[in-house]
């Protein structure tokens, strides 16, 4: 009788467990297939919200080119003249060798008969910050070696790209970056390199150390310091200056 009692009891258990487990194992499936509905449920909100396009006019959008004159034909060939090109490596020192024109990219001028003519112009990098091609800023100004004018200002007036400026002999308007192959230099041609900082050149053009024109400077003001006249008023005043020029040629001190 008590062990039909022990398995009557056992069975009850299991039965309460299993009981327990399927309880679980519901309670899971439901929260589970309320999740799965949620997220139905949002896909399906958001599948029936279709997208709101406005359709309006086409933007339009202006892009402002920096141009710059192409000069004339008949100017726009090889200078035969002495030329002598000065680099500057800051727009503000091209801007002070630039006076008359206001620029601060590069500037030219040329003697009256047109023999000779003087370029200052940036270098390479502060032409090509300043949106110029090199090449096309350097045919600019030895076009005007060759004798083109045009005016420093437009005076307001608006161009666009490949429109003709009368007032600079027909001129032709381009985009400053453009691409143009490089002039062809003259042969009596003098280039001085950048500054600051300094830089000392022979009177053949060529590059040397600035080092040495200080010494040869000093040098030579020892010399002229030198070769002075003493000062002969009275003797204490002759004695005195012999004193302070000891490597004096004068031939009072001599005679001291």
């Amino acid at each position: 009788m008590f062990g039909h009692m022990r398995r009557s009891f056992r069975q009850c258990l299991l039965q309460v467990g299993a009981g327990s487990v399927r309880y679980i194992l519901m309670k899971k499936t439901l929260l589970a297939g309320i999740a799965v509905l949620s997220v139905l449920s949002a896909s399906a909100a958001h599948a029936g919200q279709r997208p709101h396009v406005v359709v309006g006019k086409p933007k339009i959008v202006y892009t402002t080119i920096r141009g710059a004159m192409f000069p004339p034909p008949k100017y726009d060939k090889p200078y035969d003249g002495e030329l002598e090109i000065r680099f500057f490596s800051s727009s503000e020192d091209v801007r002070g060798a630039c006076p008359s024109t206001h620029s601060d990219a590069a500037c030219a001028s040329h003697s009256v008969d047109g023999k000779k003519c003087w370029i200052m112009m940036g270098t390479e990098d502060v032409i090509k910050s300043k949106g110029f091609a090199y090449a096309f800023t350097l045919r600019h100004e030895l076009a005007h070696c060759n004798g083109w004018k045009h005016p420093n200002s437009t005076e307001g007036k608006k161009f666009n790209i490949g429109d003709k400026w009368d007032e600079a002999e027909g001129a032709k308007w381009i985009a400053a970056n453009t691409k143009v192959p490089m002039p062809t230099l003259p042969k009596l041609t003098r280039i001085l390199p950048a500054s600051p900082p300094v830089v000392c050149v022979t009177p053949d053009w060529k590059s040397e150390p600035c080092e040495s024109r200080k010494a040869a400077a000093v040098e030579a003001e020892a010399d002229r310091r030198a070769k002075r006249a003493p000062n002969t008023e009275t003797y204490a005043g002759l004695w005195r200056w012999c004193r302070e020029h000891p490597k004096t040629e004068a031939t009072e001190c001599k005679e001291l």
